[in-house]
């Protein structure tokens, strides 16, 4: 319910269309969807900005893989699974595409 995550979903959602056709996927992850009720919400709010990338809610020892000091943070992971580059922490929209160019292009 962050507002600066909210504020995000429609740019997130069009880099994901923007650079699917370079093999890149944004995933959301959602860490304050409790139960059913709260998960309906998130979704409403997903639908409502336009957002069609993949989401999911996040489990137990997840803080261990991604830590999050702050949200929204970014993080950028390889096709192996493995985090590339450094974390984006905060809504700042014109990072995201930069990193994704560098990190694509050293990947590929």
């Amino acid at each position: 319910w962050c507002g600066p995550c909210r504020a995000e979903l429609p740019a997130l959602a069009e880099l994901s269309r923007e650079f699917e056709a370079q093999g890149c996927q944004i995933i959301g992850v959602c860490i304050d969807a409790e139960d059913e009720t709260t998960a309906a919400k998130a979704a409403a709010i997903l639908a409502e900005n336009g957002v069609s990338y993949p989401n999911f809610y996040a489990f137990s020892g997840m803080d261990e893989m991604l830590p999050c000091d702050a949200v929204p943070t970014s993080y950028f992971v390889d096709s192996e699974g493995r985090i590339v580059g450094s974390p984006v922490v905060g809504a700042y929209l014109e990072r995201y595409s930069q990193c994704l160019e560098e990190l694509l292009a050293q990947l590929g």
